[in-house]
């Protein structure tokens, strides 16, 4: 039965049950509305032009519509090319001028002289939704992929557009089968796996993008038979907590399929004892299905690290540099030959088969034991397999070499507990003397170029060519000096998830201090910031509160937010030297993470911040202290701008923090309160961490002066630091918004004294509470001389923590 024909065949024989079934219950199908659905969308593509052996490029993210305009090409006989829906213009561009489809759906604006219909489109009621007549493509699907080149290339598949609905394709795609849909479906294992099991008649649940919590809901909710997930898949689902783990219901998985990459022997044993090794199998095929390899678990315990064996009249051979075939155990490159023969299961659009003698190879390297089961050792063509996506460093390379700061580049694939791979970026700046590009800048630049899983996940900047005497850029040298061990390991930069640095509030000092905020991440937990220019001889103890926030925030999962932190500070900071910050994760639970970062500067710890984060939550109870006094400064208090890089009357803002203090009525004694509003001066961007971060760097002005005001101690006669700071954050606040800070001195004894504040919003909601203890000694000799000092000079006197006693 053809393809087209057989939604109608289900429409008959299971009208009623759900055909697709989006996975955040945004829609569901039945297979009759599926087939009288397409029948009036294929109906509005043959008045776009579409006939068949059309392409039919679909740029939908993954969704019921997606399905939908695929069945309604294959029903006029068209050949679907699936797109990513976030290509940049020119890459897509690029592939649609190879492909020259006759109709885009969905992706966006329409290229000049390519007929188009957007994402959400719904044909007229005027259209006919009867069954139309039989048409049967030549080539029903088509997938991109870069090219070694650098330049894309389609892959058509030679697939036969026939399939008997009472015959499943393979054992586990049976007639009452549920598929979850979890990877992209612009990507080729996606795509082919959910098609057929659609083709036999599996209702198909479909996941907008993998997330491995949901992904265990919609298995318990829907009674899921099977799936097909790539390690990366396999590796976040593994880090559910493991009371989820243990108590969810996956009796009704009969199959899961993983294919995409090598799957890691510890995380393969770890889903063999989950699922049981007979509900596990492993694919090694490629998108051109030149041959193909099947390995059951209960064979994989026997073949520990096996592919498996060739199937479908498919066969391999292991051949060495010169073409000779090579016996078992030798290890050689991998080719494939398929039933068929050569040219048999595709053809390609924009490129050459890499085969010799009629055998293809995937470029892996690899070989074979006494039983025929192949095992792969390698790659060794330049293709990095990151996250099951396959990307061409030729390609990332010739968009990276058209900035202007760039004078030539490598790509190279280094190891990735969770994407297997992540490309790494090598780059050789433009001669001529000048900064190089920063890796944000070459981020940036590469937006527009490249699908977002294609821009390198960091950036090395080398000093050398990259490229020998012969013009050849040796990938294996460069990619083995930067494993761990080797000569170059640690220099990488990674790109900023968040860009303070680039932000131009309109005041240089505000701008300065978001640079210093913003750290350079270097690998993966490690990070290095510079310092504020004030205080001039030590680091300011609120800047490595602050930094250290944002190391743990970054390094954290995207849905967890900092509510409190407690740092300990060991030594004074020297600000003419960068900091290092190394994040130790100390545990990652269902509603909190907590982190531990240190500060270093050369070889000694100046201090220690732990971190906990939390996911979002209902208030089980409220309530909060009332706030006292006013939530904005009097009208007559005059500004000061703690650490002024300039006096008030120039122009600009003297400091990056405005401070506002009213003495008038302030209570006498020790253990009176100290009020002061603060702010940073300039508007800021809706960004929850940078005023989290700017409010913990603020809470270390002023938190002890109400310990010296209330004593009147006289002006320089106490030396003193910081021991230790903590910070706990209550409720949203802006840092670009008044403050009331409101501070104490509970207790001071023994050369310390303790100070602990609560800072408000202007709208009296209580947004952080604040302690910190210090040591503070009297001079010798200084007791009891001289005059009590002002209180906006004790204020000044306690701006300047952070560092040991």
């Amino acid at each position: 039965m053809s393809i087209g024909r057989l939604f109608a065949h289900f429409a008959a024989t299971k009208s009623d049950e759900p055909a697709l079934v989006a996975g955040d219950g945004s829609e569901q199908v039945t297979w009759a509305e599926l087939d009288r659905r397409t029948n009036r969308l294929a109906r509005a593509y043959a008045a776009a032009g579409v006939t068949r052996d059309d392409t039919v490029a679909v740029a939908l993210p993954n969704s019921v519509e997606f399905f939908c305009a695929c069945v309604a090409a294959w029903k006029l006989g068209g050949t679907v090319m699936p797109l990513s829906h976030k290509f940049p213009p020119a890459e897509r561009q690029r592939v649609l001028d190879l492909a020259r489809p006759t109709l885009l759906v969905g992706g966006g604006e329409a290229p000049a002289g390519l007929a188009t219909l957007p994402t959400g489109f719904v044909p007229g009621p005027d259209l006919d939704d009867g069954e139309l007549p039989d048409v049967v493509p030549t080539y029903w699907k088509a997938l991109t992929s870069g090219g070694s080149t650098g330049k894309p290339k389609l892959i058509v598949s030679h697939d036969d557009p026939h399939y008997d609905p009472g015959s499943p394709d393979v054992d586990y795609m049976h007639a009452d089968g549920v598929h979850l849909v979890c990877g992209p479906l612009y990507h080729n294992a996606a795509f082919i796996y959910s098609a057929r099991g659609l083709f036999c008649g599996n209702r198909l649940v479909i996941m907008p993008r993998f997330d491995p919590g949901p992904a265990l809901d919609l298995i318990e909710r829907h009674g899921v038979t099977w799936l097909q997930l790539v390690p990366t898949h396999m590796n976040r689902l593994r880090r559910l907590p493991e009371e989820r783990l243990a108590g969810a219901d996956v009796s009704s998985v009969r199959t899961l399929v993983h294919v995409g990459g090598p799957c890691p022997p510890r995380l393969k044993l770890e889903y063999l004892d989950w699922l049981g090794p007979d509900r596990v199998v492993e694919i090694y095929a490629g998108t051109e299905s030149q041959g193909i390899t099947r390995i059951t678990g209960g064979e994989w315990l026997e073949h520990r690290g096996s592919v498996g064996r060739a199937i479908r009249g498919s066969r391999f051979e292991v051949q060495d540099e010169e073409g000779r075939v090579l016996p078992p155990g030798a290890v050689g490159e991998v080719f494939l030959m398929p039933a068929g023969g050569p040219g048999s299961t595709y053809h390609y659009i924009g490129a050459e088969p890499r085969s010799r003698n009629g055998w293809e190879s995937l470029g892996d390297l690899g070989w074979y034991d006494e039983e025929g089961y192949l095992y792969l050792a390698d790659r060794s063509t330049d293709c990095i397999v990151s996250g099951g996506a396959n990307i061409y460093p030729a390609e990332v390379e010739g968009a990276l070499e058209s900035h202007p700061g760039v004078h030539a580049c490598a790509v190279v694939g280094l190891p990735d507990d969770d994407l297997g791979q992540r490309s790494v970026a090598l780059v050789e700046p433009a001669p001529g003397g000048g900064p190089p590009p920063r890796a944000d800048e070459l981020d940036e630049h590469l937006r527009p170029l490249l699908a977002p899983y294609k821009r390198p996940r960091a950036y090395e900047f080398v000093d050398g060519p990259l490229r020998d005497e012969a013009g050849k850029v040796r990938r294996s040298a460069l990619r083995a000096a930067r494993l761990p061990g080797g000569p170059d390991h640690g220099r990488l930069v990674l790109p900023s998830r968040d860009r303070w640095r680039d932000l131009r509030t309109g005041s240089a000092v505000v701008d300065r201090l978001l640079r210093v905020l913003d750290l350079d991440q270097v690998d993966e937990r490690t990070f290095v910031g510079s310092n504020t220019d004030r205080p001039a001889h030590r680091v300011f103890g609120g800047q490595v509160l602050a930094q250290a926030c944002v190391a743990a925030a970054r390094t954290a999962p995207e849905d967890v937010v900092l509510h409190s932190l407690h740092g300990y500070f060991a030594r004074a900071g020297d600000p003419a030297a960068p900091i290092r910050y190394e994040v130790t994760a100390l545990r990652a639970g269902r509603s909190f993470h907590l982190q531990r970062v240190d500060a270093w500067q050369d070889q000694e710890i100046i201090g220690t911040v732990t971190c906990s984060m939390q996911r979002g939550e209902p208030d089980h109870l409220a309530h909060q202290v009332p706030e006292p006094g006013s939530p904005v400064p009097p009208e007559d208090a005059s500004p000061r701008y703690p650490f002024a890089e300039r006096a008030p009357d120039d122009e600009g803002l003297p400091g990056p923090v405005e401070l506002r203090e009213n003495d008038r009525d302030a209570p006498a004694g020790p253990l009176a309160p100290s009020e002061v509003w603060l702010r940073v001066p300039v508007g800021l961007p809706d960004d929850p961490l940078l005023h989290r971060v700017l409010v913990v760097y603020m809470s270390d002005y002023t938190i002890l002066r109400a310990a010296f005001r209330g004593h009147a101690v006289p002006r320089g006669t106490t030396s003193g630091a910081s021991l230790d700071h903590a910070v706990w954050l209550h409720r949203a606040g802006r840092a670009d918004r008044w403050l009331h800070y409101v501070c104490t001195s509970p207790s001071a004894g023994a050369a310390r004294a303790l100070g602990s504040g609560s800072l408000f919003s202007e709208s009296g909601g209580l947004v952080a509470t604040s302690a910190q203890e210090m040591v503070i000694r009297f001079r010798t000799g200084t007791r009891d001389a001289g005059a009590p000092t002002r209180p906006e000079a004790a204020a000044e006197t306690v701006q300047v923590p952070g560092g040991g006693a």
